[in-house]
């Protein structure tokens, strides 16, 4: 597919890519060298590759190898996700289960000062602001860039949720199921499980 923009304004953008099926660091370098050598984009910063534990979808994943890409545009955004789109296919890309495996995976972070909500399409990404599997490797190319709805960077995105320090305790009575629902909590959220050291007493 080979798109071509009428649009004359240059904006920047942020790309987060991830695989976790297959020869993931192959699939992401094609991605990355389809983007770079698309008319209309100007592929500005690569970052390192970055391995992370699946976050959400179906149990058992494996690891995912995730970077970010700053790219220079004269497409628009629905254009830009077309643009995504299109790469993801030709690799082969399968959406049969939400957050599920995928040979690669692209999104579209941040474009220009661009707000924007649509059925297809929301930017900034909505999610991007507490994954860190997002904000490192985006810090490391754009730390400076700026989120058009926190008007926070990049780089202070990433000091607030380093900063973080959230407790939460998963209570229930033997066979509750709580050890349980707290492992999923911990494994979704990427925090340390802090296990009680003996049962909790239960008012009567």
């Amino acid at each position: 597919m080979v798109l071509q923009s009428n649009r004359q304004k240059v904006a920047r953008c942020l790309i987060g890519c991830g695989a976790n099926v297959g020869a993931r660091r192959e699939q992401l370098d094609q991605a990355i060298d389809m983007l770079r050598f698309m008319p209309g984009i100007q592929l500005m910063h690569v970052s390192q590759f970055l391995e992370t534990r699946p976050v959400g979808g179906p149990p058992g994943q494996p690891p995912y190898l995730n970077a970010a890409c700053l790219i220079e545009t004269t497409f628009e955004p629905i254009e830009v996700l077309d643009m995504l789109l299109a790469v993801e296919n030709t690799l082969q890309r399968s959406r049969e289960t939400r957050w599920g495996p995928r040979t690669i995976d692209l999104d579209l972070l941040i474009y220009d000062d661009c707000v924007l909500k649509t059925e297809r399409l929301q930017v900034p990404h909505p999610r991007m602001t507490t994954r860190r599997f997002v904000l490192e490797p985006a810090a490391e190319i754009a730390a400076d860039l700026e989120h058009p709805v926190s008007r926070c960077s990049i780089h202070e995105l990433l000091e607030n949720i380093s900063q973080r320090h959230l407790h939460v305790a998963v209570v229930g009575v033997p066979g509750s199921g709580a050890p349980e629902i707290a492992d999923a909590v911990a494994d979704v959220t990427l925090s340390r499980l802090i296990h009680a050291p003996a049962p909790l007493p239960i008012a009567g």
